[in-house]
């Protein structure tokens, strides 16, 4: 394994083989492609003093802290503990680190992380994306390419919190602020809006209201609602979303290129 110090330009994850891509790219099929995994987190025992803000802000709560064992070398209390198989290369963990207590190791055998989207309802897929007014195949996660179908399968198959949600998908493994708007929006669609929170409120960020959220099963607004705001035609508004959603996932461009971040 080859060691980084803590200013690393390397990419956090890499979309998919060549030979996925290039048939990805070929068959202009819009479908999830697996993300790779090249590094992960190593901890600097006698330099980590338990401050525990690298598991504060970890996607993955790959982090736990415990009581520093004799053997180990240090002079706090407490350290961290990484869970390696949890560890995405988000880094969220090196910016924060105030000690220099974490590096980089590139991986000699990197691992895939994504969700199949064929080993779940495919109809339910598309009722759950319904339900937030994104498409399913709408990328939602720019640093990974996760879509909204992505997102929709891994809570189908169990995936409650944002937390494992990262795990399922590798969302929120890049900047962890830009899809964090999508991921609480699905949760909340399927019902896990009050879900336990890690460890203090995930790293939150606001959710913005959406029209859809207030449509029920039967695929319209609640007449209280309308009577509420007539000013708005509601109605007609709700018909205008629906179409423009319909044509996004119609239009929505295939994900031809393999993205980068850092």
């Amino acid at each position: 394994m080859t060691s980084y110090g803590k200013k690393c330009n390397t990419t956090r994850t890499d979309i998919a083989t060549e030979n996925s891509f290039q048939a990805h790219k070929n068959n202009k099929v819009r479908m999830p492609m697996p993300k790779i995994v090249r590094m992960v987190v190593e901890v600097i025992e006698d330099l980590c003093t338990g401050c525990n803000l690298c598991s504060r802000v970890c996607p993955t709560a790959a982090f736990t802290l415990r009581d520093r064992l004799p053997s180990e070398a240090g002079t706090s209390r407490m350290i961290v503990e990484l869970d390696h198989s949890a560890c995405y290369n988000a880094q969220r963990c090196l910016e924060v680190c105030p000690h220099e207590a974490l590096l980089m190791k590139e991986l000699d055998e990197p691992f895939l992380v994504g969700a199949d989207i064929h080993a779940a309802d495919q109809a339910a897929i598309e009722a759950l994306c319904a339900k937030t007014g994104i498409p399913s195949a709408a990328p939602v996660c720019p640093c990974t390419g996760t879509t909204m179908g992505e997102l929709a399968a891994a809570i189908l198959q169990g995936a409650n919190t944002p937390e494992k949600l990262s795990l399922a998908t590798g969302v929120r493994t890049g900047c962890s602020e830009l899809c964090m708007h999508p991921v609480l929006v699905i949760l909340a669609a399927a019902g896990h809006a009050d879900a336990p929170k890690y460890p203090k409120g995930y790293q939150w960020y606001a959710a913005a209201p959406s029209l859809f959220q207030h449509v029920g099963a039967d695929g319209k607004l609640p007449q209280a609602l309308k009577d509420k705001y007539p000013e708005y035609r509601l109605d007609e508004e709700i018909a205008d979303l629906g179409r423009l959603r319909a044509l996004s996932a119609i239009q929505m461009p295939a994900n031809d290129e393999a993205g980068e971040s850092k």
